[in-house]
């Protein structure tokens, strides 16, 4: 049996409204989820305005709660494996 990871948020489906350096900004139903990400990856989301899904990982610690997304499953399986 495959252990899976269990997150708040496992993606995020919705338009990409807002493209940075290091997050994007994807609506999903009226709500802008801000998603941090590597370059490579934001690159590979496509252009502003097309639709997305980003999967994601909550990382909760002390005072802070951080939104990461990855351009694939592979990516986000990948960042868990690391941690």
């Amino acid at each position: 049996m495959r252990k899976v990871a269990f997150n708040l948020y496992y993606y995020i489906k919705g338009k990409l409204t807002l493209k940075t350096e290091n997050f994007v900004v994807v609506d999903a139903g009226g709500v802008g989820y801000q998603l941090y990400m590597p370059a490579p990856s934001i690159e590979r989301l496509g252009a502003e305005g097309s639709d997305v899904t980003v999967w994601s990982y909550l990382y909760v610690k002390e005072g802070i709660m951080d939104l990461y997304g990855f351009a694939s499953l592979e990516e986000k399986t990948m960042f868990l494996i690391s941690c």
